[in-house]
């Protein structure tokens, strides 16, 4: 009695060794990132990846120069050592125009790479996010966008 495939894969009796590849051409993970492009040095700023994938996702963060500016190695030393969906840091890490990586990592390998820029700004402005849904953007569908404003604490 049971079920037998071909060549006995299935019987019980018989030992059988599987092997199991990913796919050649791995599903790469949706992927946004938010974040404010402008915050105020006595303020911290937060970045949030938002991932679509079958099995939780993994991140790795980093930051880099945008033109000439030097990325703090304090700013470097935080963001390698996050690991989840968002990073909040002082502001007062950036100096100047920093770019903001973030790149997420399904189980199988494959990897989306987001980015935000940021920049300081003068004391006392507020800090508006805007959160867009992941693309693709279909033109006979709604689009919503949300967006939060954030009053700095300098003033």
């Amino acid at each position: 009695g049971g079920l037998t495939a071909e060549d006995g894969l299935s019987d019980v009796s018989v030992e059988h060794s599987v092997t199991v590849e990913a796919p050649v051409l791995a599903s790469l993970p949706a992927v946004t990132l938010t974040g404010p492009n402008q915050v105020s040095l006595c303020d911290s700023a937060t970045f949030t990846a938002v991932g679509s994938a079958s099995r939780p996702l993994t991140y790795v963060w980093t930051a880099e120069s945008s033109g000439n500016v030097n990325v703090s190695a304090n700013l470097t030393a935080q963001l390698a050592s996050e690991s989840g969906s968002a990073v909040t840091f002082p502001a007062s890490l950036l100096s100047g125009a920093t770019v903001v990586r973030c790149v997420a990592t399904n189980f199988l390998g494959a990897s989306t790479d987001v980015s935000v820029t940021v920049d300081t700004v003068a004391a006392g402005y507020p800090v508006v996010a805007l959160e867009l849904p992941p693309p693709p953007y279909v033109v006979s569908r709604d689009l919503y966008a949300f967006a939060t404003v954030n009053f700095s604490s300098c003033v």
